[in-house]
């Protein structure tokens, strides 16, 4: 083997590999060896701590593992008969690899090896074995795609879904660590913007190697190196190397009948044949990145995010890559991201984004209702709304490195959109002894737009080697949206004697308002040795709202202006912040300790009435953060957080929303800020050689002053709802997974468990009313692990709920609702696969009465064609024709069953096409003929 140049050989260790010298079946189990050698240094002396571990050929599946000894010696134990990788890999070298086979005979063989630098630090664990799943990085945890197996053609929000501790709700929301992912990036760079679904739902997974989870830092504690507890829970997208060469793609078009007519209610598009269409190309490079995405389709899939606020089909063969929700829907998506880095920390991001939607929803909803100490009630209601949104959206990153020294970045973003909907509801309240206590009908016509925009300047100097830098930030938001409502409602009221009154509405409302939010900060930060930093910062931010809100009786077709309800409100909130933070770095430990003092003041005007409102707050605000790393596989961490949540500006002004007739809706010039206290921890470790993973996390929330809301109920059930500050409550949340190869059984499990409870204050009629509610949620998944023919899983979860209420136990609620699922293909041929697909949702009985569970089966077959490019796939879904889309909520003051329906059947037939580079395929399945 040649070592390399002179310099190279002082980096160079030796060893000698004496691979099954003693390789000889044991006594104890027939047809097992033990495997011996040794590891010796470039001066033939012990090289101790090596890895040693036997790999299977086939999949790179660790069979055995050991660690060298004092002596350099090693014993791999209980090895079947096999083809098997020698790997050999020590910190600071390159790994070792070589084939052997153990057989009926003693195997034995001698090996001389040079191992060249390699990538092994004392800061990470890598493993370089194809299909180890996980590394556990400091800061971030990691996960080895090609360890994830998929079908063919899948989506990346396809592999996040079976990532051990990360999950996607169907609207594409992606919780990871018991935390909501908020950005997603693509080889570190944004991918249109800070909306993940445009990744997710519109990158192929074969084209990533690596997902990455960490805590994203603000631009000034990336660089000060000073966490300002301004994280983002981020997924990183690591390209395979052929990703970043040439472009590649899909295009995508599919077609399938009409549902049947039963299926879909009067004035819906739902009785449209089905259709879908899409089409993706990126052209990825380390300098250069370039997507265009285009879709449009009227089966109810969504990739994006809707705009402020408008989500994007990923072409799924398998029948729908997310959904926009309930009822039926019809999109359009165009985009275009690109990226160019000029230098090391040089570049220009930006992105534009257009989507349309077209939405149908009925809605069937069954309500208890809380209305008093000892009083309750059962609301119903049957409403049916039509909307159609229109977003744009244009986003820009920049950043330019005068000099190693000096930066500047700029981040914008800039939003237009209109809406546009209609919404007609029918809802009945009776009591709990069946007799009448309020209905209304009423309708709800409404247009608006919305026009925003943000800009943030960031300037960092570093002033010498050892780290001292300033930090100096601006930055502004702007919004202004504008709503104009007509309003007609009919409300009967009982009146408790056996009659009954009515009032009918007949309204225009408009709604203008505007916000402008300004903000400054200063940030120095200090080295003081031994890894210790200072930073001594300072921040203004000032917040300055208007609204307008101009509500018109019509009567006799003139537009008569209504004095009591019309209002106008003008508020500012200043900010000034000053604190500091100090943090210590070791090799196992990291913590930084931060103390923040924060003056604000509320200046508000209600226009038209002689009132205002002047309000002044001073908060202390500590926090903390730990971090200890045991060793290279597991980690602790532990954060603490204190801040305050201020009165919106829906919250403070004095308006009446009497939209709905038996909910009318007032805010509160009184409101003084809440004070939050959260506390996490966490602890994840990752076993590289039983591939066994452990995550378990806890958090804690305590607030303050909370704001809560103070309902007022009538005889009549009719409500008037304010927002108050009403004493403390708190919330706690949590939960871990586990996950370990079942190697006897050839087959992966992981369980995860979860626990959220939550005490919170509300005052109904004068008394105060304390909510709880627990939550327990547990899941078991098990997969097989050789996917060359068969690539199946199956699973279960079951959530059990309890919600409980202090002045009515009579409401008081448990129960447990629990989905069984299962999804396998068949790997038929090189070129046909099958699939099939069942998901059993089981609901309890006991809470809104008896009612059907609901099974849903989907299949689909397909077949690869021109040279594995393309795919034509017949599928369908929910074949039994049962989702009835049922959503159940609890919160202080009720729990709501929410019925809806959906698309239901539908059997399509679709043919997608790879566009450029032709990416290896990564799903399972057989790679001969």
């Amino acid at each position: 083997m040649r070592v390399g140049s002179p310099i190279r050989r002082t980096l160079v260790v030796a060893a000698l590999v004496v691979a099954g010298s003693a390789a000889r079946p044991t006594t104890v189990v027939a047809q097992q060896f033990e495997v011996r050698g040794i590891v010796l240094d470039s001066a033939r002396a012990p090289a101790p701590d090596a890895m040693v571990v036997a790999l299977t050929r086939k999949d790179s599946v660790i069979a055995a593992f050991s660690t060298s000894g004092s002596s350099g010696g090693y014993i791999l134990r209980r090895l079947a008969p096999g083809e098997y990788i020698l790997q050999v890999t020590r910190i600071g070298s390159k790994p070792f690899r070589r084939d052997f086979t153990l057989g009926a005979a003693n195997m034995t063989a001698e090996t001389v090896v040079m191992l060249a630098a390699g990538p092994i630090t004392l800061n990470e664990l890598v493993v370089n074995a194809e299909h180890v799943p996980i590394v556990n990085k400091p800061d971030t945890l990691e996960f080895n795609a090609e360890a994830f197996k998929t079908r063919v053609n899948a989506t990346v929000e396809e592999l996040l879904k079976i990532l051990p501790g990360v999950s996607v709700a169907s609207d594409g929301t992606i919780t990871a660590q018991g935390k909501t992912v908020q950005k997603v990036l693509v080889d570190g760079k944004e991918f249109f913007g800070n909306d993940p679904k445009m990744a997710t739902r519109n990158l192929p997974a074969a084209a990533i190697d690596k997902v990455q989870v960490l805590e994203k830092k603000s631009d000034a504690a990336e660089f000060t190196g000073i966490d300002d507890g301004q994280q983002q829970t981020t997924v990183n997208l690591v390209l395979k190397p052929n990703a970043r060469v040439g472009y590649f793609g899909r295009a995508t078009a599919g077609g399938g009948p009409a549902p049947r007519a039963d299926a879909v209610f009067a004035g819906s598009k739902g009785d449209d044949a089905r259709y879908t269409g899409a089409l993706n190309l990126n052209r990825f490079s380390p300098e250069t990145q370039l997507s265009l995405i285009g879709n449009r389709n009227n089966v109810g899939q969504s990739g994006f995010s809707f705009g402020p606020e408008i989500a994007f089909g990923g072409g799924r063969g398998s029948g729908g890559a997310g959904s926009l929700g309930s009822g039926f829907s019809e999109t359009m998506a165009l985009g275009l991201n690109g990226s160019q880095q000029f230098a090391k920390n040089s570049w220009l991001r930006g992105s534009y984004f257009l989507s349309t939607s077209d939405n149908r929803q009925q809605a069937v909803t069954d309500e208890q209702l809380l209305q008093g100490a000892a009083v309750s009630a059962n609301r119903f209601e049957n409403a049916t709304t039509q909307s159609d949104n229109t977003s744009h959206r244009l986003n820009v990153n920049a950043q330019h490195a005068f000099t190693d020294w000096n930066q500047l970045r700029f981040r914008g973003n800039f939003n237009a959109g209109s809406n546009s909907s209609d919404n007609i509801s029918q809802q009945q309240t009776l009591r709990p002894d069946g007799s009448f206590q309020n209905s209304a009908i009423s309708r709800v016509g409404t247009d608006g737009d919305n026009l925003s925009g943000d800009g943030r300047f960031t300037f960092s100097r570093r002033f010498n080697q050892a780290g001292r830098s300033l930090v100096a930030e601006a930055w502004a938001d702007v919004s202004s949206p504008d709503q104009l409502s007509n309003l007609n409602s009919t409300t009967v009221l009982s009146d408790g004697q056996g009659g009954t009154t009515t009032r009918d509405i007949l309204q225009t409302q408009r709604r203008d308002s505007r916000t402008l939010t300004t903000g400054q900060r200063l940030g120095l930060t200090e080295p003081l040795g031994g890894g210790k930093v200072i930073e001594i910062f300072g921040q203004h931010r000032a917040i300055s709202e208007d609204q307008n809100y101009d509500v018109r009786d019509l009567v006799g077709g003139t537009a008569i202006p209504n004095t009591d309800l019309s209002r106008a409100f003008e508020r500012t909130y200043s900010y000034v912040q000053g604190g500091t933070r100090f943090s210590r770095n070791t090799a196992a430990l990291r913590w930084v300790l931060g103390l923040e003092v924060q003056t604000s003041d509320l200046q508000g005007t209600i226009i038209g009435r002689d009132e205002s409102i002047d309000n002044g707050f001073t908060n202390v605000l500590p926090s903390a953060n730990i971090r200890y790393q045991f060793n290279q596989g597991s980690n602790f961490t532990l954060n603490y957080r204190t801040s305050t949540r201020d009165p919106s500006l829906n919250e403070l002004q004095p308006f009446v929303d009497n939209t709905d007739p038996l909910r009318i809706y007032a805010g509160n010039p009184d409101l003084t800020p809440q004070y939050q206290h959260s506390v996490r921890a966490d602890f994840r470790r990752f076993d590289q050689f039983t591939f066994r993973n452990v995550y378990v996390y806890a958090n804690v929330g305590y607030n303050r002053n909370q704001i809560v809301q103070s309902r007022v109920v009538d005889l009549q059930g009719r409500q008037t709802i304010m927002p108050i500050n009403l004493g403390d409550g708190w919330n706690t949340n949590l939960g871990g997974s586990y996950g370990t190869p079942l190697r006897s059984l050839g087959a992966q499990v992981d369980l995860e468990y979860s626990y959220s409870r939550s005490v919170g204050q509300e005052l109904v009629n004068s008394v105060e009313n304390e909510s709880r509610n627990a939550n327990h949620n547990i899941g078991l998944r098990l997969q097989n692990r050789s996917k060359e023919v068969f690539d199946l899983h199956a699973g279960a979860r079951w959530g059990f709920n309890k919600v409980s209420y202090s002045i009515n136990d009579a409401l008081d609620q448990s129960y447990l609702n629990s989905t069984y699922y299962g999804e396998g293909t068949w790997f038929l041929t090189q070129t046909w696969s099958a699939n099939a697909s069942a998901n059993y949702q089981v609901y309890d009985q006991n809470l809104f009465g008896p009612r059907d569970n609901i099974f849903m089966l989907g299949a689909s077959v397909g077949m690869q064609l021109l040279d594995n490019r393309g795919e034509i796939r017949l599928y369908g879904v929910d074949l039994l024709n049962e989702n009835n889309g049922i959503s159940i909520t609890s919160t202080s003051s009720y729990i709501r069953q929410r019925q809806s329906p959906t698309l239901g059947r539908r059997i399509m037939m679709q043919f997608s096409y790879q566009l450029g580079s032709n990416l290896a395929p990564r799903g399972g399945g057989r790679r001969g003929g």
